[in-house]
């Protein structure tokens, strides 16, 4: 395994505290994509949620459409 691999499992279920359930990585058009490209990119939006350089969309739908 992969050491991004690694430290996705450790950020999705530690030990200790909540853990994540019911995961999924939509890949789109890109089925060459491997695990680890997954792990890369699913730690980097975690680093953007952690230091607060993301935004929460409450809804998808009225996020898209402009509407509150």
């Amino acid at each position: 395994m992969s050491h991004n691999i690694d430290r996705l499992v450790t950020e999705l279920f530690p030990q200790d505290g909540p853990q994540a359930r019911n995961v999924k990585f939509f890949v789109g058009n890109n089925r060459d994509v491997t695990a680890s490209d997954l792990a890369e990119q699913f730690l980097r939006a975690s680093a953007q949620v952690r230091t607060g350089n993301a935004v929460v969309i409450e809804s998808l739908d009225s996020d898209l459409l402009g509407s509150a």
